[in-house]
């Protein structure tokens, strides 16, 4: 359902310049949902006892950077 993938700056290139620690990362949600019907989720109820349509999440991506002084 998520994903997040992430690197760190080695410590030796960041403390020259002041800083203890570098991560960039970037982060997805939703990135993914196999259905035969497309933009139809198919966690959704089919016994009949709900007359919601319910249509795939939304996805989202992130891109970070956490900086540690």
């Amino acid at each position: 359902n998520n994903i997040r993938v992430g690197y760190t700056i080695p410590a030796k290139l960041t403390q020259q310049i002041g800083i203890n620690s570098v991560n960039i990362f970037v982060s997805g949600d939703n990135l993914f949902l196999l259905s035969s019907r497309k933009g139809y989720n198919p966690a959704t109820d089919e016994a009949g006892t709900s007359s919601i349509y319910r249509y795939d999440p939304i996805s989202t991506y992130t891109l970070g950077v956490k900086v540690k002084f």
